[in-house]
């Protein structure tokens, strides 16, 4: 079963590879897929343990992406107001994490650098005038050209697996983990992947694509990512198809209605927290017993939280068990409280604005908001103090542009719209 696996991640891998090839409009890529592909690579490259704790290196690599991203080669665009107001809510969640830090938490200087970088990232990529092109399908194309050499690099490697464990176990006998520490980590990066896909692409390097990921989620076996790719793929369904059906792919640019938005980002959050209070000490493979006694901890400043670094102090002393916190929602509340958990719904429901204002199936444009969502249920789906390969979700929204073409949507192109390629690409 395990050769099946690894012999069908890299024939679909490689496939997915042609076909980007086969499909490119240009021999050169563009600014912004360069900028994606920088952010993706770059973080993921820090993350496998050997690089874990280098944070020169995540330093170099937050400079390269900041220099990519400042070159001025053609047109850019100001922020709009969804944009902005996106930005303003992270950037504030960081401030907040920052000031309950410096309060609460001993912080070294050699410390600051993460955090430091990550918000020079955010701030620039969400205030600052950005390149043309950040559109879904750029930005998948970038994805899938990180993650298809990826994997075809390590499927058939011993050490990319990890072996069954009292918790799970998988007809491979193992769970293909890549060059990371978790196989979470990576079936983390296959599931935003897969609703990039689904949303940015089109006939066979969408199903391509698509084919690609969810082996790479089976060989995972991350149950956390498997579930976030079945509830984007219910959503996709259910929104896309009967606006295909009925022609409902208007290019109008109207975001979410605020109301919608901010429930959204209450009711992720609330279920977060709510999972992480009633959990029993041996449920979700035992990450109930790491909730409770995170959750005990940080119950002196319910409200405010402890600071991020806190952590690492309690698990030096035995407070706290060695693993990270596996909850976006409890991570936050330890960090800054319930104050951080509500800026974080904020940040859910301005992400869900911004990419519901793209041009065609505006709900559709709500599934990278939706698996970063469910992926942080039981999973840390976004650091913001740090510059790592969990980084570039959070990012690509926030540089997503509202600058698609007069018909797009996320299906087929219409007669007009290929002869109007064909016209270009012949120079007409």
């Amino acid at each position: 079963m395990r050769l099946l696996l690894q012999a069908l991640m890299v024939v679909l891998a490689m496939g997915t590879l042609v076909a980007l090839w086969a499909t490119r409009e240009s021999n050169r890529p563009s600014q912004a897929q360069v900028i994606i592909f920088v952010l993706m690579a770059g973080g993921l490259a820090g993350d496998p343990p050997y690089l874990d704790e280098n944070t020169n290196f995540r330093a170099a690599m937050v400079a390269l992406a900041l220099g990519v991203f400042s070159l001025r080669l053609g047109p850019r665009h100001l922020p709009p107001t969804t944009k902005r107001a996106l930005a303003g809510a992270v950037v504030l969640l960081w401030l907040w994490l920052a000031l309950v830090d410096v309060l609460f938490a001993d912080i070294g200087v050699d410390q600051l650098v993460a955090p430091l970088s990550s918000l020079a990232l955010l701030t620039l990529c969400g205030l600052a005038s950005s390149p043309a092109g950040f559109t879904p399908r750029a930005i998948s194309r970038s994805l899938l050209a990180v993650m298809a050499p990826l994997v075809t690099a390590t499927a058939f490697i011993s050490d990319a697996w990890r072996p069954c464990d009292a918790f799970k176990c998988n007809g491979a006998g193992g769970f293909f983990m890549g060059p990371f520490a978790s196989e979470n980590n990576l079936g983390a990066q296959a599931v935003v992947v897969f609703v990039w896909v689904l949303l940015g692409l089109t006939g066979w390097l969408r199903l391509a694509g698509s084919l690609f990921m969810l082996t790479l989620l089976a060989a995972t076996f991350s149950r956390t990512a498997m579930i976030a790719a079945l509830v984007c793929l219910v959503v996709f369904i259910l929104l896309a198809l009967p606006a295909r059906t009925h022609g409902l792919r208007s290019p109008a640019t109207q975001p979410a209605p605020l109301g919608v938005a901010i429930a959204f980002g209450l009711a992720a959050s609330g279920i977060g927290l709510w999972l992480v209070r009633s959990a029993a000490p041996g449920s979700f493979s035992n990450r109930g017993e790491i909730w409770r006694a995170a959750h005990d901890a940080f119950r002196e400043r319910p409200l405010v939280g402890l600071g991020l670094h806190r952590w690492f102090e309690l698990q030096s002393i035995g407070r706290l068990p060695e693993h990270f916190a596996h909850s976006q929602y409890l991570l936050l509340a330890f960090a800054g409280g319930y104050i951080a958990v509500l800026l974080y719904a904020v940040v859910l429901a301005c992400g869900l604005r911004h990419c519901t204002s793209l041009p065609g199936q505006r709900w559709v444009g709500s599934l990278p908001v939706v698996a970063l969502a469910v992926v942080g249920m039981t999973e840390v789906a976004w650091n913001p103090f740090t510059f790592d390969g969990l980084s570039w979700p959070v990012l690509a929204v926030l540089l997503l542009s509202l600058d698609e073409p007069p018909g797009w949507a996320p299906g087929p192109p219409s007669r007009a719209t290929s002869r109007g390629r064909a016209r270009s690409r012949a120079g007409v």
